[in-house]
């Protein structure tokens, strides 16, 4: 078969002619295919990473490599104040010696009515702590403050 094709030389574009075997134009087809299917592979997987690493993003709260797990946090009223649960992740490379979460309670109308704490010994790296933290307020909203490592 018979086909035209763009070149370019010394800057000058030009229509080449060409001819090509029914076995040529075959394998032609197939490495074109091959590496179309490759390509789209390779933006599937990247749309999949980037999809993993936004909801990572969404649930992820890092304090200098103590991360929180934002949605393990629970929280609640008692008959003596409150508790708040939650996990956090030493992604640190080392061992943390003493772990503590701070976490502002706020009322109904937003005020800040006190803090709830916990804190914990020896973190070793990559382990995870379930926290509860406890507060002697009633709450209806809250925010994690800050966790700390040393």
């Amino acid at each position: 078969g018979f086909f035209l094709m763009f070149a370019v030389c010394c800057g000058v574009p030009f229509l080449v002619g060409l001819t090509m075997s029914d076995e040529q134009r075959e394998q032609l087809a197939r490495d074109s295919a091959v590496r179309e299917e490759s390509a789209n592979r390779r933006r599937v997987e990247a749309a999949a990473e980037r999809v993993e690493s936004e909801r990572q993003q969404e649930n992820e709260q890092d304090f200098k490599g103590l991360v929180l797990l934002k949605n393990t946090l629970r929280g609640g009223n008692d008959d003596f104040g409150c508790t708040i649960t939650g996990t956090i992740v030493n992604r640190r490379r080392k061992k943390v010696d003493y772990v503590q979460i701070s976490v502002s309670l706020y009322d109904s109308n937003g005020r800040h009515v006190g803090t709830a704490l916990d804190n914990t010994l020896g973190l070793e790296s990559g382990t995870s702590w379930r926290f509860t933290a406890r507060g002697v307020e009633r709450f209806a909203t809250f925010k994690v403050n800050e966790i700390q490592g040393y």
